[in-house]
């Protein structure tokens, strides 16, 4: 299957934060929601951070694994666009305050179902093998983890 010019842009090195300075998790929403918001294929950066929070608020995105992955299908987007924070201290996130040290923040425009659940489904799946969380989560700095991204996920 060939690659989407969004899927070959979307580990950009401007696109990462190695580490998040938030030390919770609507902190770390607004620093990678803001890092979305010079991406291309964002066409209202207030309007995706507020997706977000409105689609945590509904339920909170921790998967487990010291992994959360807050998400948004929304008019604010173009294009499938992803922003990825590490925390090696960890970020509590949702109401029993496991702490995720690898956030990824992810949008895809209302009707990108296909490329969208492509996406998640190829981030959890990498988040199973053992070890990959911790391993991301502790890459030193941006380089070292878009390598790292484009190697376990794709893109």
């Amino acid at each position: 299957m060939g690659k989407t010019r969004t899927q070959q842009s979307l580990w950009r090195e401007e696109l990462l934060a190695c580490p998040l300075v938030a030390d919770d998790a609507l902190g770390a929403l607004r620093e990678l929601a803001a890092r979305l918001g010079r991406a291309d294929g964002v066409v209202d950066g207030a309007a995706l951070l507020s997706a977000i929070e409105a689609r945590e608020a509904e339920g909170p995105t921790f998967l487990g694994q010291g992994l959360a992955l807050p998400h948004a299908r929304t008019p604010a987007v173009a294009s499938i666009v992803a922003a990825v924070g590490t925390s090696p201290r960890g970020i509590p996130w949702g109401p029993a305050g496991e702490r995720a040290h690898l956030v990824f923040a992810v949008a895809a425009p209302s009707k990108e179902v296909r490329g969208y659940l492509d996406l998640v489904s190829r981030l959890t799946r990498a988040a199973r093998k053992p070890g990959w969380t911790a391993r991301l989560a502790s890459s030193p700095d941006t380089a070292t983890l878009a390598a790292a991204l484009r190697e376990s996920v794709g893109g």
